[in-house]
């Protein structure tokens, strides 16, 4: 954060982000400023609360570094909800809105790609108590995907990329991965943070509200919840430095039930 003095006195806050970190090239070349400028000027005209970009400079020719100067949106990450239903439906109310972008993010934004490349081929993770769930979650991931609808997405929509305030939500944050792809991958992100960090009933619930607002079948959903769980599970979760055993029992049960529905 950033506190610029306007000439009359005053002081606005601005975000400034820097791509710093030696290794992200070639660590994470899809995290780019440029990606990120893209994605804010397309969601600019549509009626999801996002960033606006000050100032970008994406060769680092100014800054020494990659950067991105935007406006800071009110709010903040959210805590633990007093009313889960009403922060689930506003979650699921804001996915049209970034759906409906205008089909020119089909060719200026990178299609979507998973994390981890060949889910098909991977072990289930050291970690795991049912590896059985895994090998039938891969048996799923093997199958061609549905033919669902494809249209921009954020591509990493979880909470943790939202802002609240007083209960409501007042912005969507983090496109650094808005990609053209599968709308049900937006939703797959969704639902298992909602099942690790609020439980499975929140996930669900989630689930129930964007059905009704999206013709998306149950089909694509289903497929694309168990890629999603394989793609995070073995990208991301197969480290040493592993989340609490709560968190990843939590994961687990999610998958369990993605199963069984």
């Amino acid at each position: 954060m950033v506190a610029v003095r306007e000439p009359g006195g005053g002081e606005q806050e601005v975000v400034l982000r820097r791509w710093a970190r030696p290794e992200w090239k070639s660590e994470d070349p899809d995290f780019t400023p440029a990606r990120e400028t893209v994605a804010l000027e397309l969601l600019g005209q549509s009626a999801v609360v996002t960033p606006r970009v000050i100032a970008a400079d994406l060769d680092g020719s100014a800054c020494d570094v990659p950067a991105l100067l935007t406006d800071k949106l009110p709010g903040d990450p959210p805590r633990q909800p007093r009313d889960i239903d009403a922060f689930v439906r506003q979650l699921a109310e804001a996915l049209p809105a970034i759906h409906a972008i205008d089909s020119e993010a089909r060719t200026r934004l990178p299609p979507y790609r998973r994390y981890y490349e060949d889910l098909t081929a991977a072990a289930p993770p050291d970690w795991a108590r049912k590896p059985g769930l895994w090998k039938r979650a891969s048996a799923v991931a093997a199958g061609v995907p549905p033919a669902g609808r494809e249209c921009f997405i954020h591509r990493d929509y979880h909470p943790g990329n939202t802002l609240w305030s007083d209960g409501r939500l007042t912005g969507v944050v983090d496109w650094t991965q808005a990609s053209w792809g599968p709308a049900a991958v937006d939703t797959a992100h969704m639902r298992w943070n909602l099942a690790v960090g609020y439980g499975l009933d929140a996930a669900d619930g989630f689930l129930a509200h964007y059905r009704r607002l999206s013709s998306d079948t149950e089909a694509d959903q289903h497929y694309w919840d168990l890629v999603t769980l394989l793609d995070i599970a073995l990208a991301d979760l197969d480290l040493e430095d592993l989340p609490p055993t709560w968190e990843l029992d939590r994961f687990e049960q999610y998958l369990e039930s993605v199963l069984e529905g």
